[in-house]
């Protein structure tokens, strides 16, 4: 059904209640009038927003005035926000744990095995390999190829090409995550905790012997 293709009538109470309900959405959304802050509105540029709030108070603790609004988040800190999430270097730097640069591959879909709860060792993809490790290690979990950060612009790109060792080699989901690496060749797997998962996807994808699945991951705090 094409529902553009169905004009729609609407008479004049119906549009008073539409403007009524536009004007509303824009005062709630601080556009107009209604942001409690310097410049009265949103200031951001960016998709990536948190709301300000500021109490100002004279020495008798009296409430003078009171402000709420969203800051304007700058390219450079978004780019540093994406550093902070994929940059083993930055990582490495600040003492943190490992950086979410490492894809994972799955036997089970998020209904089966979702994300908030952490992934289990039983649904890694033991017949499947990624190629990206120094050495040419069988890993999966494999460590990803990182590009896009630095550019200012708040976008990182983690790579990651995996080769099926078996036929008909289903795989149902994969997710982004911070945790090691892992050596499927020897069957070590471990769980892993849903704090180590950054993101996730349901994929439907079957394999067979020597097939590659080569996946880019992008991260854009730009992104509409």
């Amino acid at each position: 059904m094409n529902i553009t293709s169905k004009p729609v009538l609407l008479g004049v109470p119906m549009l008073m209640v539409a403007a009524m309900v536009a004007v509303m959405a824009l005062w709630v959304t601080g556009i107009i009038g209604g942001g409690g802050g310097v410049f009265g509105g949103p200031s951001s540029t960016g998709t990536l927003v948190w709301n300000v709030e500021y109490w100002h108070r004279d020495s008798d603790g009296n409430l003078l005035q009171y402000g709420k609004d969203h800051n304007a988040i700058t390219v450079e800190g978004l780019d540093a926000a994406v550093d902070h999430l994929l940059s083993q270097t930055v990582q490495d730097a600040l003492g943190a744990d490992d950086a979410f640069d490492k894809i994972i591959l799955l036997t089970a879909n998020a209904s089966v095995d979702p994300a908030s709860d952490g992934f289990t060792a039983a649904n890694i993809a033991l017949d499947i390999d990624g190629t990206n490790v120094a050495g040419g290690a069988d890993l999966n979990p494999a460590d990803g190829v990182l590009s896009g950060t630095g550019g200012l612009d708040g976008v990182g790109i983690i790579t990651v090409t995996f080769v099926s060792d078996v036929d008909s080699n289903a795989i149902a989901q994969m997710g982004l995550i911070n945790q090691a690496a892992i050596d499927t060749a020897s069957t070590t797997e471990a769980d892993i905790i849903a704090a180590d998962i950054l993101a996730s996807l349901d994929i439907t994808v079957t394999l067979n012997t020597n097939d590659t699945l080569q996946i880019t991951w992008t991260i854009d705090f730009n992104a509409v």
